[in-house]
């Protein structure tokens, strides 16, 4: 769970509220584990989600941060391990870099503010925070941009808005969307594979007693009833990816059906060459690139969680080959 995306949806996802600390990366010197803007929540009682190190020094930053819950104040917390006789959090901090990370407890105009922030992210658009400072470590309002609007400002001290001297604007993108039509057992640890790499995982089956959060907790979505429904609820987005693990022919079939009209870039299914040939014909073009078939980066792998771990490879894979495409069209 490394972006901010799945660390917001962890957040918003807890049933009991408690006090949390964001700590965010703001920026970096040398060779950095994260980059600026990625971020982790710190609870009062150490509990901590995400990470801005390869683990070195987190435990001296739930320290800082439970300081910074109990004045309710903002602070700024520097690691600095560019000296090779500096010792301090070994050399893993940063690969022997420096961290400047913003400490914030997680009040209501910061709450209102993340909120609107995920909000954005689970609708496919970019998002960008903009803490407005009258000091270094004061964050006096917060702005949210979206699409092509602003949101409203959310403010913390009204008194010192016109006082501000700098900002910190970091954005955030959506995280790809997966959308796993199937909820068998061999679905779970695709799931939560491609959950832990960075996907949002969409699953979608007719057999409400399968398509549970129970059985899926980190599903962004559960989505059940007819081919047509389910689809419709979705909306299906250019950059998706969909993986069919109905293990059903005229299901599969009837999802191909609406999916061969849809904008999306990949389509993986499992089984034969035989079985894909009997799934796609007179729908889909000879090479058509988006089918995957089967699907997984290691072909013919055996039992559901190696199968898992292959498809998510080419998922990340897929994900690797679409930046290059957009860097080279950009010309970056």
């Amino acid at each position: 769970m490394d972006s901010f995306h799945s660390l917001l949806r962890r957040k918003f996802s807890f049933s009991v509220r408690k006090q949390w600390v964001l700590a965010t990366l703001i920026a970096t010197e040398g060779h950095a584990y994260r980059k600026p803007g990625a971020a982790m929540l710190i609870g009062q009682d150490g509990e901590a989600a995400g990470h801005l190190s390869p683990g070195c020094i987190e435990t001296d930053l739930i320290e800082q941060a439970k300081r910074v819950a109990a004045s309710g104040c903002s602070g700024i917390v520097t690691y600095d391990a560019r000296e090779p006789d500096d010792l301090s959090f070994g050399e893993a901090v940063g690969c022997g870099g420096l961290l400047r990370i913003l400490l914030e407890p997680v009040d209501s105009p910061l709450e209102q503010a993340l909120g609107a922030v995920y909000r954005a992210l689970n609708e496919g658009m970019q998002a960008k925070l903009v803490r407005m400072m009258p000091s270094v470590d004061s964050v006096a309002e917060y702005r949210v941009r979206c699409g092509d609007g602003w949101h409203e400002r959310f403010v913390r001290y009204p008194q010192m808005r016109s006082n501000q001297t700098s900002t910190i604007s970091l954005s955030y993108t959506p995280n790809p969307r997966v959308l796993l039509f199937g909820a068998g057992d061999d679905a779970l640890p695709v799931a939560e594979l491609a959950s832990r790499a960075g996907f949002s995982v969409l699953v979608a089956d007719r057999r409400e007693s399968l398509c549970t959060a129970a059985r899926f907790p980190e599903a962004a979505a559960r989505v059940t009833g007819g081919v047509g429904e389910m689809l419709e609820a979705i909306s299906v987005r250019r950059d998706d990816r969909a993986i069919l693990m109905t293990h059903q022919m005229s299901q599969d079939r009837s999802i191909l059906e609406h999916l061969v009209h849809s904008p999306l870039r990949y389509i993986g299914l499992l089984g034969s060459a035989k079985r894909t040939a009997a799934l796609v014909e007179g729908l889909f073009r000879p090479g058509d690139s988006r089918l995957r078939s089967p699907v997984g980066i290691v072909p013919g792998t055996d039992g559901a969680e190696r199968t898992a771990i292959s498809i998510a490879a080419e998922l990340l894979e897929d994900i690797s080959r679409a930046n290059k495409a957009a860097s080279a069209a950009s010309g970056l």
